[in-house]
């Protein structure tokens, strides 16, 4: 059972190179069918099933005998696989789990007994340091990445100065070719989608600054934050260990691949004893 399977790349790997019979569960109905495409075009032996992880239909898709994996699954995705491979007592599990901050509660439930016994009330956004390090980003999309981020803060500056009731709203996304065209000519932009109406012109230049300049120190915050994210994603990945041991299964924890290829590296594989 290849669970958030997208076209069911790995499910059909593990089909043609494990002679396994593999069923991929996929919520969005054009990637089952481009999905049962390549199967069909490779002689898998792969069928998809369009269907919610989180919702009721995929209550029972997990029998005993089955073995479950996903990569990358995120937060209460992969949640949810953990907690129907426990109740259908299913022979295996094959995780890389990821995005751990994407879960409907607002502070982290452990899933272990030991990881419930711990004072360590983690929030979305504590969450989120285990996943913010940008490891396999070209230097091009780190330079415009930061290019926006700076043209950002420095509109925010500009809207909290003239329009402070406003400022928490989102700026939306602009295409990456845009910011070549400089400061002044993406905050006009970003103002005409948000109907900002800018009765006196501003000074660009000193927005433009105090927008390097915050953009400089969350950096500098970041490194700060970067000394915990490994920390926290073991603690997080080991929190699913334990759960997997109380529950009767066999673990190894360990890693599948370099950062370089992918900072979610970690594999966690389960047989019921």
């Amino acid at each position: 059972m290849e669970w958030c399977a997208g076209k069911g790349h790995l499910g059909r790997l593990v089909a043609l190179t494990g002679q396994a019979r593999v069923t991929s569960l996929e919520w969005d109905p054009t990637l089952c069918q481009e999905g049962e495409r390549l199967a069909q075009r490779a002689h898998a032996k792969q069928r998809f099933v369009c269907a919610d992880a989180l919702g009721p239909e995929a209550t029972g898709l997990l029998t005993p005998k089955l073995h479950a994996i996903a990569l990358h699954a995120c937060g209460d995705l992969h949640r949810r696989l953990l907690e129907h491979a426990v109740l259908s007592q299913s022979q295996g599990l094959t995780l890389s789990p990821c995005c751990y901050h994407l879960t409907e509660a607002k502070h982290y439930q452990a899933l272990s007994q030991q990881g419930q016994r711990q004072a360590l009330a983690l929030s979305r956004d504590e969450l989120r340091i285990a996943v913010q390090e940008t490891a396999t980003a070209p230097q091009r999309v780190r330079r415009l990445r930061g290019l926006e981020m700076a043209y950002r803060l420095g509109l925010r500056t500009l809207i909290r100065e003239r329009w402070p009731t406003r400022v928490n709203e989102g700026i939306p996304s602009c295409p990456k070719a845009q910011l070549s065209d400089g400061f002044e000519t993406f905050c006009r932009w970003a103002m005409a989608r948000k109907g900002f109406v800018l009765e006196v012109v501003p000074d660009w230049a000193a927005l433009e600054a105090s927008g390097w300049q915050q953009w400089h120190q969350l950096r500098r915050f970041s490194l700060l934050r970067g000394l915990f994210a490994r920390p926290v994603e073991l603690y997080l990945v080991l929190d699913r260990v334990r759960f997997l041991e109380e529950q009767g299964y066999r673990v190894r924890l360990s890693r599948f691949t370099e950062r370089g290829v992918t900072p979610r590296n970690l594999l966690i594989q389960a047989e019921r004893i």
